[in-house]
């Protein structure tokens, strides 16, 4: 049975909190946040391949150097995700710990919205507004900043495959010691039904809840969604 065969079959088990489930599965918690990261990680990572071989195929003949600067960029981005299979495959607990250091998310996100929109920015213009304060965080606070990073990163995926919007916005900001996000988008909303557990909007909110946070996802007035979270900065409060 294939490692995605297998999780499915354990949906059931892992979402059962009875003691019989327990027993069949002591490893539930490691076995959900392997799911997880597998979906966020390795899935969101295919979905930006499969943009940028698009995008060259369309710039084959009208752009070549701009469709062989795109292909490194997918050769580069496929190496990437070598390693974060490895890591995933050698972690102990199934858990990869890949994302930026908490004193890095902000280039981090400049740098993930600079990429999209070099592949997408024909359809979609992404802006990103990170206040100067998050480039300071003190690297004790990796965890909430690797939290952000995901949580932006699965947004933007969701805008990109789903929405048909023509302008996004993420917004990273330091507030009362949290670190806060906001990615919302001018699109046709989300389907109710597609927030269903296993899903990268569920992955979203345990992300943020995991690490003492919230994240809240829905549409937004006229039209369009968005997807806001907050995660407690540890060294802010020490």
């Amino acid at each position: 049975m294939s490692v995605v065969n297998w999780l499915a079959a354990s949906d059931e088990t892992l979402d059962d909190h009875s003691p019989s489930a327990r027993q069949r599965c002591p490893d539930r918690d490691a076995l959900v946040r392997l799911r997880r990261d597998l979906h966020d990680q390795v899935g969101s990572a295919l979905v930006g391949v499969s943009m940028q071989v698009e995008a060259a195929q369309r710039l084959l003949e009208t752009d070549p150097a701009e469709a062989r600067q795109l292909l490194e960029d997918v050769r580069a981005e496929t190496l990437s995700l070598v390693q974060q299979i490895r890591g995933i495959a050698s972690s102990r607990d199934g858990v990869a710990c890949d994302g930026p250091t908490g004193a890095g998310i902000g280039v981090a996100v400049r740098t993930m919205v600079a990429r999209m929109n070099r592949v997408v920015g024909d359809r979609v213009r992404i802006t990103a507004e990170v206040a100067p304060e998050v480039d300071r965080l003190h690297p004790r606070d990796r965890g909430a900043g690797a939290a952000v990073f995901w949580i932006v990163r699965e947004a933007l995926t969701n805008v990109l495959k789903h929405s048909n919007a023509r302008f996004s916005s993420v917004s990273v900001t330091v507030r009362g010691g949290d670190l806060c996000v906001r990615v919302e988008d001018d699109g046709v909303g989300f389907p109710a039904q597609r927030t269903s557990r296993g899903s990268g909007l569920m992955n979203m909110v345990e992300r943020a809840r995991e690490r003492g946070g919230w994240c809240r996802v829905g549409p937004r007035q006229p039209r369009g969604f968005a997807v806001s979270a907050a995660v407690p900065l540890t060294a802010h409060r020490s």
